[in-house]
């Protein structure tokens, strides 16, 4: 759950055809509230069970939620399918067949509320360099020690299930950014490390901006975080204590690894971030998180990318830390 988990309500006129809400994922409603109107053919709302008594009625929900049969819309049911999209009809409080009326929340307007707190932007930036942290702590529990600070693969940007860990999988297939890894049993294969997760198993006590906040952030916001790795740092490279094949910012630096977070999407950039299986998925894109050079970069095969680092305007709102060849991080 983040900024971009999409709704899953649509809202219909009363014709139950025209939609109100909902024509995208984006714009489906997170929350309904429904006024139900006077009872119609079918309901009945006399008391009809202890506990009730003082203001009346009935605990049962279809005796004041309408159920349109010509559309087959039931206000009063809702999907217990744990990805499925439920409509509901909202019609003039004077109907017949249904009066119910309805105001929503929408993802946006969570969101903007959300993200103008000075405290939740403080919060993922920190996530961002306690995650750049543990990839750094990874390469300093290496059986090789300080000689020998390679860091893991990342993993795809193009995953089948962005909400589960597991996903977050290394895989050598010769990209050099992508999404930050946790399982990183490919990397151990060649550096020797016995991680269990870089992530899930950050070792507090080397790293104690890893708190138990920090976890929990990560597991909601993992897929706003990404990782590029210098080629002279990667798993299957000759170990090295400095820079000669590391990546840049701004033209400037030589460093082993830069991890970015990826900001709110940006309307004048079209960022859109719909998740499967609900909707077709447009996550798969890293333009849709990064920008500029972070997303042109990518896969960064050779290793040495020149990234970018800006105030956050219209066009531009990702956050970077780096990691410096001697496994320190720095905002960059």
């Amino acid at each position: 759950m983040n900024t971009d988990s999409s709704g899953q309500f649509r809202v219909l006129a009363g014709d139950g055809s025209t939609l109100i809400a909902g024509s995208t994922a984006g714009e489906r409603p997170v929350a309904v509230i429904i006024a139900p109107g006077l009872p119609i053919a079918g309901q009945t709302r006399a008391t009809a069970a202890s506990g009730v008594e003082q203001c009346g009625g009935s605990f049962v929900a279809n005796r004041y939620l309408d159920n349109d049969s010509a559309s087959g819309i039931d206000n009063s049911n809702v999907s217990a399918a744990a990805d499925a999209i439920d409509d509901f009809i909202s019609a003039d409080p004077g109907g017949t067949v249904v009066n119910d009326q309805m105001i929503f929340i929408t993802r946006s307007e969570i969101e903007a509320r959300l993200m103008r707190r000075a405290d939740v932007r403080a919060q993922l930036t920190a996530l961002t360099s306690a995650v750049a942290k543990c990839i750094a702590d990874y390469g300093k529990r290496n059986p090789g020690g300080a000689a020998d600070p390679r860091l893991p693969w990342p993993a795809p940007v193009d995953l089948v299930e962005y909400r589960t860990t597991a996903q977050y999988n290394d895989t050598p297939v010769g990209e050099l950014s992508g999404r930050v890894a946790n399982v990183v049993n490919d990397s151990n294969s060649q550096t020797g490390n016995t991680s269990t997760g870089v992530l899930t198993a950050c070792n507090a006590a080397t790293v104690p901006e890893w708190t138990s906040t920090m976890a929990t952030l990560w597991q909601h916001w993992k897929d706003h975080l990404f990782y590029a790795v210098a080629r002279d740092f990667r798993p299957d490279a000759t170990p090295v204590t400095s820079c000669t094949t590391c990546l840049r910012v701004n033209g400037t630096g030589a460093w082993a690894a830069i991890v970015m977070f990826a900001g709110t999407r940006l309307g004048a950039l079209n960022q859109t971030r719909d998740e499967p299986p609900m909707n077709a998925d447009t996550r798969s894109n890293i333009g849709n998180y990064l920008e500029g050079r972070n997303a042109t970069n990518h896969p960064n095969a050779a290793g040495n990318g020149d990234y970018q680092s800006a105030v956050a305007g219209n066009t531009f709102n990702d956050i970077l830390f780096c990691i410096d060849a001697t496994l320190g991080v720095t905002p960059c």
